[in-house]
């Protein structure tokens, strides 16, 4: 095998067969050979795909679906991309952290799923939206966080958070208990080492680097359904927030239809984009 060292960036013309006592039964492949990093990266973005087609297959395309894979400026970056362009007009997401490794933008995360109705527009023609701005647009609906053993240090304050909030309910395993803030000291021959400098406290006094997050919902992930491709705490999350959604859309249509001051009576409609604010009345 050693032929196939240090062919990063070429072509190679490969035999393969899943009989070699069969001649016939072998083919020849053309791949192009690339570097171990670069692979991993086509089969995360694979992985994810695969999820969210799943999460769309089960909920009837009604369902989105969002990996972060790091709390950093590029996980945010492609948390903000997915949450804005594939799934804002769905009516639920699941937001994964399971593989998550941490870092540090668990509070930017969570400014972009505070949001709460307050206040509605209705359109003289039709159409109802909420009073905000589009560059304040924030998630309203619902969602929910799956989480594993390998959800660690800031992947851990998230789920953590997003539950202390009532943001939703999380589902999956017991993430690492991998929560503390170190600091990197060189040594004068260039090697180094890490001191821990920071605990990381709940509120109600849990170490955080002793004891990690526990889900509302627990749902072990087995090998035979791994290697079979079947994601048991992926599809537990949708089951969870389909039957969430229901009670949410019964919330809102009460709301919706309750006369008051502030809502009469009056002709229901369709909800749709906001196309202008009210007129503000001129002073005499």
């Amino acid at each position: 095998m050693g032929e196939l060292n240090d062919k990063i960036g070429e072509s190679l013309s490969l035999k393969v067969s899943a009989n070699p006592a069969d001649p016939k039964a072998s083919r020849t492949v053309e791949v192009r050979a690339t570097s171990r990093p670069r692979i991993a990266g086509l089969m995360y973005d694979r992985w994810v795909a695969k999820n969210f087609q799943r999460v769309s297959e089960l909920s009837k395309g009604k369902l989105g679906y969002i990996h972060i894979p790091s709390m950093d400026d590029n996980g945010l970056e492609r948390f903000t991309r997915a949450l804005y362009s594939d799934n804002f007009d769905k009516e639920a997401i699941v937001i994964d952290v399971r593989y998550n490794g941490g870092g540090y933008t668990h509070e930017q995360v969570l400014n972009y799923l505070g949001g709460k109705e307050h206040t509605l527009f209705r359109q003289r023609y039709g159409g109802q939206g909420l009073v905000l701005n589009f560059q304040d647009r924030k998630w309203t609906k619902p969602m929910i966080v799956l989480i594993n053993n390998r959800s660690y240090s800031d992947a851990e304050i998230f789920p953590h958070a997003f539950r202390t909030l009532g943001l939703g309910k999380l589902v999956g395993q017991p993430t690492g208990g991998h929560v503390i803030g170190t600091r990197n000291i060189k040594l004068i021959d260039g090697s180094t080492f890490r001191v821990p400098r920071i605990g990381v406290i709940t509120v109600k006094g849990v170490n955080m680097e002793k004891e990690g997050v526990v889900p509302d919902v627990f749902v072990e992930q087995h090998p035979d359904q791994l290697i079979r491709g079947i994601d048991a705490q992926l599809d537990k999350a949708v089951a969870i927030l389909e039957q969430e959604v229901i009670v949410w859309k019964k919330m809102r249509a009460q709301v919706a239809s309750t006369p008051g001051p502030d809502n009469p009576p009056g002709p229901s409609v369709t909800p749709g984009p906001v196309r202008d604010a009210p007129p503000v009345p001129k002073k005499d």
